[in-house]
């Protein structure tokens, strides 16, 4: 019999044996002697990850109808779909995927298997991951991106892909490096032309504008240059059209409820409502005769009148010093309706 569990010289097992050679037949006799396919040997290796770096997608299919688990970490925390995305493995992906793998699960750092496949520029494994759903926005601890990464290294295909399935242009690492000075540092020519395109802007993160034009002038790019000047330009005309696209629009909005309102009130005229005149609302004029008249009379006051007066105050005057009830000198506490109940 052959002893499934015991490591070979070089920490081989038979069943990793079989597996690199791709052979079903030998792989199949090892599982129904008991072989696990997740037991990792002293390197920390797993027969499933040794059948993903190696393209045994048949080895795999019988892996995972053995029991093995697809989002099994090694000791780096990497899965075996972040081994086919960075090998560009793309059948061995796709059976992860059809067993289930978690295809934004993190390695220890935070790399995603999507951001493993534009590691290794692999297009084909890349679509897959998106196809099934992958968070192109998935940043590392240090927040690169997948999209950073491409645009570093200007896989400008893989560009395309992330910003296609929703990647933010605008993204920045821990350094507030952004794609527009990456694509600047590292000549991603088109790349950067991609980025400007999504929504990118030359004037945010690190050094901005002037800071991207010296890193491609350091660089001898003068065509990433041309560019940056060329957009932010483009932007800047775009803007003030827009502007007067809006002053325009609000000038006619206002013409036209204008010409609205003279055409109700002519109707209103025609059905015979009785309208207001312009006179409304202007404030009247002073009769000046009258105005003095008042003021004349009203600085005379008759004997009788003043005499009343005065028997009025000693009235009230001889009331407070008998036993009348004083006014209380504070004030009295507002009163508030209850509420229905």
């Amino acid at each position: 019999g052959v002893g499934q569990r015991e490591p070979m010289k070089g920490d081989i097992t038979p069943l990793l044996l079989a597996t690199q050679v791709s052979d079903v037949d030998a792989v199949r006799v090892c599982l129904e002697r008991g072989a696990n396919p997740s037991l990792a040997n002293a390197s920390g290796i797993t027969p499933v990850l040794h059948a993903v770096q190696h393209g045994a997608v048949d080895v795999l299919q019988l892996f995972m109808a053995a029991g093995a688990k697809p989002n099994d970490k090694a000791e780096d925390g990497t899965t075996p779909l972040h081994v086919a995305a960075e090998s560009g493995q793309e059948g061995c992906l796709q059976v992860l995927l059809e067993w289930g793998a978690d295809v934004d699960m993190k390695a220890s750092e935070g790399a995603t298997a999507a951001l493993f496949a534009v590691q290794s520029n692999s297009r084909d494994c890349l679509r897959r991951l998106l196809d099934a759903g992958a968070d192109p926005n998935l940043p590392t601890v240090d927040q690169w991106t997948p999209m950073l990464l491409a645009v570093q290294e200007d896989y400008h295909e893989c560009v395309q892909m992330l910003i296609d399935a929703g990647a933010n242009p605008r993204a920045k690492n821990h350094d507030n490096d952004t794609a527009v000075l990456l694509a600047a540092q590292y000549n991603a020519t088109t790349s950067l032309e991609i980025v400007l395109k999504a929504g990118a802007d030359p004037n945010n993160g690190r050094g901005g504008l002037i800071g991207a034009k010296r890193a491609a002038e350091a660089e001898g790019n003068t065509k990433i240059v041309e560019m940056l000047e060329n957009h932010v330009n483009m932007r800047t005309d775009e803007m003030t059209a827009m502007l007067k696209e809006r002053q325009t629009k609000q000038t006619e909005m206002a013409k036209a409820h204008k010409e609205t309102v003279k055409m109700e009130i002519s109707k209103m005229k025609k059905e015979g409502f009785n309208l207001p005149s312009k006179e409304v609302g202007k404030p009247r004029k002073l009769n000046t005769a009258k105005a003095n008249a008042s003021k004349g009379g009203g600085g005379k006051t008759s004997a009788r009148g003043q005499n009343s007066a005065r028997g009025q105050n000693s009235a009230r005057g001889s009331s407070r010093k008998g036993g009348g009830t004083p006014r209380s000198s504070s004030k009295r506490a507002p009163s508030f309706r209850k509420a229905a109940v």
